[in-house]
């Protein structure tokens, strides 16, 4: 699956783990990447995956296996510029990747494309946000469905 990939990569990722630390080094002991929530209380800086849209593509035999998806990467933390330079890891790692997962389904991944990156603030809990919203291309498998 796309994002379990894209959650194994970005684990990997020497420019992200700088940032966030690993499990041994965060207070924690997690990662610091969660798929579409953070815990409460969660240290800062983390970053939070959640797939926003996506769909398939159909032919006249069936699905074809080519898919998109649009997967929002928000970076929180405890000041501006940790925040940004956390986006800007995840933007340099995915932008234009061409690559194939290593998830369950070893995913190919034709084109990931950021299209929108902007700033927010929550006052309570007191933290900095970038969401970057990623376009991304992929193959994977089919499981499932009808041909007539």
């Amino acid at each position: 699956m796309l994002c379990e990939g894209l959650w194994a990569l970005l684990t990997e990722t020497s420019a992200v783990v700088a940032i966030i630390g690993t499990p041994e080094t965060r207070a924690d002991g997690t990662s610091g990447v969660f798929p579409v929530t953070m815990p409460e209380r969660t240290p800062m800086p983390a970053l939070v995956i959640t797939q926003i849209a996506g769909g398939g593509d159909n032919t006249f035999d069936g699905a074809s296996g080519l898919r998109t998806a649009r997967i929002q990467f928000t970076a929180y933390g405890a000041n501006y510029l940790q925040t940004k330079r956390l986006a800007k890891a995840v933007r340099d790692r995915l932008d234009g990747i061409k690559i194939t997962l290593a998830d369950e389904d070893t995913t190919e991944v034709d084109l990931g494309e950021v299209v929108v990156e902007a700033d927010a603030w929550q006052l309570a809990p007191f933290e900095y946000q970038t969401p970057i919203d990623i376009q991304f291309w992929f193959r994977e498998p089919i499981t499932g469905g009808t041909s007539l």
